[in-house]
């Protein structure tokens, strides 16, 4: 279809607004934080089977608007991205991309198709 070359995402500056989760302790955190959606075709889970399982894998770690980032440029490149180029990307805590930012401050960002290590934290994410 129309969409069979297209990765749909949806950004939002908070969650859930007006849904009965918003009652409890998770719904009020959920609220206040960015909401994310990513649609891939039918294809890329086929291709890509490592990057998507590592996508969905990362779903509830620590996820900074620098990774997201990182990961729309690398999605610009798929064709590029091979199970080797993956593996290598694989991150621990320590190796990790880097943005330079214009005025030189430094952010660590993960590549979101690599695996986010579970205990990241927002020390590790700075």
């Amino acid at each position: 279809g129309a969409l069979n070359n297209t990765v749909l995402i949806i950004m939002a500056d908070h969650g859930h607004r007006f849904a009965d989760v918003r009652n409890t302790i998770q719904g009020k955190q959920e609220e206040r934080l960015p909401f994310f959606s990513f649609t891939f075709p039918t294809w890329f889970r086929e291709k890509y089977r490592k990057i998507y399982n590592n996508f969905q894998n990362n779903q509830n770690k620590l996820a900074t608007p620098f990774d997201i980032y990182s990961t729309l440029k690398n999605i610009l490149h798929l064709e590029n991205t091979g199970t080797a180029d993956i593996s290598q990307r694989s991150v621990s805590l320590f190796s990790k991309v880097t943005i330079t930012l214009r005025h030189k401050s430094r952010y660590n960002s993960i590549y979101n198709f690599s695996q986010i290590p579970p205990e990241r934290s927002c020390a590790h994410a700075y």
